[in-house]
This record gives C-alpha cells, structure tokens and sequence, in this order.
C-alpha cells in the first residue's frame, strides 16, 4: 500500500509539472506532443481488433516492465510513472488548449479510469520488488524469488484484466465519445 502511495504521488506531481513544462515552454512541449503522436501515427490503419491487441499487448508489456525492472532498486517504476505523468501534463495543456480541456478529459477517462491504476499498481510491484531487493543487499533475509513470484500473482490478477478492459473500451468505446 505504501508503495502504491509513493508511485501515485509521484504521478501527480509529474502531471503537475508536465502542465507546468507546457505553460512555460509552449513550443518544446507541442514538440514532444507532436513526436510521441507520431511514434503511433500507424494506428490510424489498423483494424479495430489490432488496434486492440496493439493497445493491450503495449500496456501490458510496459507495465510487466516497469514491474520486473523494479529489481533495480525501483528506479524504474518511477522514472516510468513520472515520465507518464510529465506526457499526460503536456498532453492535457498541448491538446487540451486546442480541442478544450473537458473534451480531451472526456477521451482520457473512461479508459483511463482502468489503465491509470493498472499502470500505477504494476508499478507500486516494482518498487515493492525494488525495495526487498535493497534490503536484500542490506542483509536482511529477503527470497527475492518469493517476492517476485508475488508480484506476478498480484500482476495476473488485478492490472493485467484491467488493461484488458481499458484496451476495450479504449477501442471500442473512446471513438463513439470522440464522434469518429
């Protein structure tokens, strides 16, 4: 739970300097934005059902990740919270200020509502991974093996489905909401 706590905290603090980076620097974030939408610019051609695929296997694989590699002391699950966090921000500011902030809200909630949390447990895994790992370089009696075979129990049965279902509504779903 402490850990979910610490990766929340971090997520919003980056979104409030994600917002705050595209307010003081409107160009270089409209930069970014433009960028990470043209990494999925090929979306636009895909079938509904690879769309789907694309969008669940790319969140899960992403928050599998930013689980396991918490092995590194936890490092990563934050650095991947925060720089979502910090994307999120400027996206909200960047396309928010052109398409209106409750429009972009209303295309981000109703899956975000599931892939948010997912990704912010997968996370909190990591960091739990991470910190057993830190005691175990401690000296503490920790089976890292345990801890981790813990962690994927956990993964299989709460964010993994919830990604599915954000995946869904995402595909299905976000495009009734967006008028396309």
């Amino acid at each position: 739970m402490r850990s979910l706590l610490i990766v929340s905290a971090v997520f919003i603090l980056s979104i409030i300097l994600g917002m705050l980076f595209a307010d003081i620097t409107e160009n270089t974030a409209q930069n970014f934005v433009n960028q990470t939408f043209q990494q999925f610019k090929f979306v636009g051609n895909l079938k509904h059902y690879e769309l789907f695929a694309f969008i669940f296997a790319n969140n899960s694989l992403k928050a599998f990740a930013s689980m396991i590699l918490g092995i590194g002391l936890g490092i990563v699950p934050v650095l991947f919270v925060a720089l979502n966090g910090i994307t999120i921000g400027m996206v909200v500011v960047i396309v928010g200020g052109k398409m209106g902030i409750l429009s972009i809200l209303a295309l981000l909630a109703p899956h975000g509502i599931l892939e948010i949390p997912a990704l912010l447990l997968s996370s909190s895994y990591g960091l739990d991974l991470g910190v057993a790992t830190f005691k175990r370089l401690k000296g503490e009696e920790i089976d890292l093996n345990l801890v981790l075979l813990n962690c994927l129990k956990r993964f299989a049965k709460i964010p993994l489905p919830m990604l599915l279902i954000a995946a869904f509504i995402e595909t299905y779903i976000t495009p009734i909401i967006a008028g396309a």
